[in-house]
């Protein structure tokens, strides 16, 4: 009886274990899609900051906002991230 109870016991953590590999393994793709939005925003970000030494103040006030909402969404990106980690069980 005991060995039956064993067996069983190892098929189901066995087989429980595949379903958190997976879970990891999306996550994981999950946090590097992120990222690399993350990544394109930073680029516009810098090409906005290139074009605003240039432009009239009109156009800087413009630029000035789109940067903002680029920064607010890279925040958001990082809190997400953040949640996928704490969900994962990640740390950094």
């Amino acid at each position: 009886m005991k060995k039956i109870f064993i067996f069983f016991l190892s098929i189901f953590l066995i087989s429980n274990s595949f379903g958190i590999e997976k879970k990891m393994k999306e996550t994981s793709d999950i946090r590097v899609e992120i990222k690399s939005q993350i990544k394109v925003l930073k680029e516009k970000r810098n090409e906005l900051i290139k074009k605003l030494s240039k432009a009239s103040p009109k156009e800087r006030k413009e630029i000035k906002n789109m940067i903002r909402k680029i920064d607010e969404k890279i925040r958001r990106l990082r809190n997400l991230i953040k949640k996928y980690n704490s969900f994962s069980g990640f740390t950094g």
